[in-house]
């Protein structure tokens, strides 16, 4: 019996995890952000997380933005981060989750003298969405999110912010 124990040890591989622990990631998006003059927006959300215990990750996403606005010639260009952590409700090759975030948006104002200055909003936000594991390292995912923004140097104090977001991940 102990030989048998001795051979089987000795030919077994080393332990592989079905998922890792980190990933990166990129998503694509079209977002509302309710501004007087801005109609709607396109992302690149750059995101990296990091998976805890239990079913929750921490990360940071930094979106580029770009938002399209009444005047036909202008748009505004807009950068930021998230911080967020997400519970997942199963760790399988289906990941559902949801979130909650704490997101910074700045957004580059041109003026009609061409100097330019920028807005910031800052607030919580929320999202919920789903990942799939097309092979060990690589996932599609799709997330919906909502955020309060409240403007640091804003005349108008609150700027509500939604959208959806297709994603790609490499965990590693």
């Amino acid at each position: 019996m102990r030989p048998l124990l001795v051979v089987a040890l000795l030919a077994s591989g080393t332990a592989h995890a079905q998922f890792q622990n980190r990933h990166l990631g990129i998503e694509v998006s079209p977002m509302r952000f309710t501004d007087a003059d801005v109609t709607t927006g396109l992302m690149a959300v750059l995101d990296g997380a990091y998976y805890l215990d239990n079913g929750f990750e921490i990360g940071l996403r930094v979106p580029l933005a770009m938002f399209l606005t009444s005047v036909a010639s202008r748009q505004l260009l807009g950068t930021g981060g998230q911080a967020y952590f997400r519970y997942l409700f199963m760790q399988e090759s289906l990941r559902p989750w949801a979130g909650l975030e704490l997101d910074v948006l700045y957004l580059f104002r041109e003026n009609p003298d061409l100097s330019t200055n920028a807005q910031i909003f800052a607030g919580p936000g929320a999202s919920v969405g789903v990942e799939y594991f097309v092979t060990d390292d690589v996932s599609l995912g799709a997330r919906t999110f909502f955020a309060m923004y409240f403007g640091i140097n804003s005349r108008s104090l609150f700027r509500p912010s939604y959208g959806g977001t297709l994603s790609a991940s490499v965990y590693f």
